[in-house]
């Protein structure tokens, strides 16, 4: 439980089966940002720089990698003087849990190699971020990518960060990825209009698409893009549960792109028939007796409604 200093990239992980694992590590708001087992940038400014990299050489004779695990561990890019925390690439069936503080350009940079003799996508890892991009507030949280033939796909993540200028997940080709639940505070006077990104592409291959979220709380909203922007839209993800009590914004759904979601407050569908008592009045005079019951049934932003009034004794009601 140290703070590492490094001026230059580590030796990239390049074979399989390798564990890394610290003592655990904190981002805070005051005080020391990164505490735990650090490792900390203290070189010069080097945008171009993962601190970190795990990821296969490149090469048609050359396997994936598999069985990592990296965890416990902090990296604090001391206020963007570097541009990548870490970097992963080509990478199945492993294990990150990590907190990287202030990249330049990304947190955590998600994407494949370019050749391989084998499939090259990042799939079926368990992806554990505490992100902080606030003193380097144009730099983004965590970035899931790819390119024509292979991407991010099948992941399980948990993310929490605070971010400010910039969303803190941006997915730029991805796909069918669990995000168990995300957390995206936007920092005081950030100007960030958006927490999560799901973009679309030059092609409906290369998009961001079908992914689930199952809990998203955020001080700015998902926004899922449309034809609009790109040629393909970003299509069929889900949120089964936006945190609307703690004010989280609808989603913005550009023409195009689609998105399926419910509040945190949204009836479950196997949810019974609620009875309660209605309101019976007239307009003019008063009704001497009269009864009513009535049941109702709420499917998302529809209710689905059963009355049965009777009137007995009319008196002066009208209307």
């Amino acid at each position: 439980s140290k703070t590492y200093a490094v001026t230059a990239a580590l030796p990239t992980i390049n074979v399989a089966n390798v564990w890394i694992e610290g003592a655990g590590a904190e981002i805070h708001d005051v005080g020391t940002l990164v505490t735990g087992t650090v490792i900390k940038w203290t070189g010069s400014t080097a945008a171009g720089t993962s601190v970190v990299t795990i990821q296969p050489d490149t090469g048609a004779s050359a396997q994936r990698l598999a069985n990592i695990t990296f965890k416990g561990i902090g990296i604090d890019c001391n206020s963007g003087a570097v541009g990548y925390g870490l970097t992963i690439k080509s990478v199945q069936d492993s294990e990150f849990n990590v907190a990287v503080a202030n990249a330049s350009n990304r947190g955590v940079e998600i994407n494949v190699v370019a050749t391989l003799g084998e499939a090259r996508d990042v799939q079926r890892n368990l992806i554990t971020l505490n992100l902080r991009q606030i003193e380097a507030p144009a730099g983004l949280g965590v970035v899931c990518n790819g390119d024509a033939t292979a991407n991010t796909s099948m992941n399980h993540f948990w993310i929490d960060g605070q971010h400010k200028n910039s969303p803190l997940v941006y997915c730029v080709n991805s796909d069918n990825n669990d995000f168990h639940w995300i957390r995206a505070f936007r920092a005081v006077g950030g100007t960030a209009t958006e927490g999560v990104s799901l973009l679309g592409g030059a092609t409906s291959a290369v998009t961001a698409r079908a992914e689930r979220i199952h809990f998203y709380s955020g001080t700015v909203g998902v926004h899922v893009y449309g034809t609009g922007t790109y040629a393909a839209a970003s299509v069929n993800s889900s949120i089964y549960r936006l945190d609307t009590e703690n004010a989280t914004p609808n989603p913005t759904i550009d023409t195009g792109s689609s998105l399926h979601w419910a509040k945190d407050i949204s009836e479950l569908t196997n949810n019974a028939w609620i009875d309660y008592t209605p309101t019976i009045a007239a307009t003019s005079g008063t009704i001497t007796t009269k009864t009513g019951e009535g049941r109702y049934l709420r499917r998302g932003n529809i209710i689905f409604l059963r009355l049965q009034i009777t009137i007995t004794t009319n008196g002066t009601g009208a209307g």
